[in-house]
């Protein structure tokens, strides 16, 4: 078993990257027990094969990389790994379906079972889209960062929500500061809690 505590934290980022990939050769190779002791959430997704999240000595979830990114259990490690939106949202029926709702009537809506009252959801930022129609969320680009191979926007909605991380995939984007904005989200991606 080899204990590794913050081995490369102090490398550039290209190095750090392929120091990444070796460690992962290695682990794979020896078939021995690796305990990586890290706070970089990149490095903890890209080496393990599973992460324990700790929160005040305690221990949140235990399991694969994806699955804590896509399946948090708790509104702590959503925040924790990751970025994410955590938006208030309230418990209606729609056309027969029980649903959480952004964003009032004019927003979209997420489906859910057994709750009631208000509930909190994770939106990661790479699950909007730029959408049209009408289960949207409007908002006003204030802020936009390109990145190369994404873009990344802070929106701020028209309803009583904080501003929103967004982040599009992808080398053209045709949306400014300043713009309006219509904001879907893709089908299966929010969690609720």
């Amino acid at each position: 078993v080899l204990l590794l505590d913050e081995p490369l934290s102090s490398l550039d980022r290209k190095l750090r990257k392929q120091m990444q990939v070796e460690l992962r050769r290695i682990h794979k190779q020896t078939q021995g027990g690796f305990f990586y002791v890290t706070h970089d959430q990149e490095v903890a997704m890209t080496l393990s094969d599973r992460i324990a999240v700790m929160n005040d000595g305690h221990i949140e979830q235990i399991g694969p990389p994806e699955q804590i990114y896509r399946e948090p259990a708790s509104e702590f490690v959503a925040d924790f790994i990751g970025d994410t939106n955590l938006i208030t949202a309230q418990i209606v029926e729609r056309n027969g379906t029980t649903v959480a709702e952004i964003g009032g009537e004019g927003g979209f809506s997420v489906p859910v079972e057994d709750r009631a009252g208000e509930v909190t959801i994770s939106i990661r930022p790479e699950d909007f889209t730029i959408a049209t129609g009408d289960d949207v969320l409007r908002g006003v680009v204030v802020e936009r960062y390109f990145q190369g191979d994404q873009t990344n926007y802070v929106v701020d909605p028209d309803e009583d929500i904080d501003e929103l991380q967004v982040v599009i995939q992808g080398r053209e984007s045709s949306v400014d500061t300043g713009d309006d904005v219509a904001l879907g989200v893709v089908d299966g991606a929010p969690t609720v809690f």
